[in-house]
């Protein structure tokens, strides 16, 4: 479809919308868009607390690496 959107529903038929879907159309898309960000930003945490353990096990907490991504990490946390 030009311009439109191809949504797999994990049946045979694709569902396909225009557009400006509205109404429940819109509420599974929103639905599934916030699921989405919700697993990633879970994962990432994850990920996050996964490496900072293995900075604390290797004692690299005052490396310049590590104060640098901590730095990173910091700045996008008061956006």
């Amino acid at each position: 479809m030009v311009r439109g959107v191809t949504i797999s529903t994990g049946g045979s038929n694709p569902l396909s919308l225009g557009l400006n879907p509205s109404g429940p159309t819109n509420f599974i898309i929103m639905n599934k868009n916030e699921q989405l960000i919700k697993t990633l930003t879970e994962s990432s945490l994850q990920m996050c607390q996964s490496t900072y353990n293995l900075i604390k096990l290797y004692k690299l907490e005052d490396s310049q690496m590590v104060l640098d991504w901590l730095d990173k990490l910091n700045e996008l946390s008061v956006k």
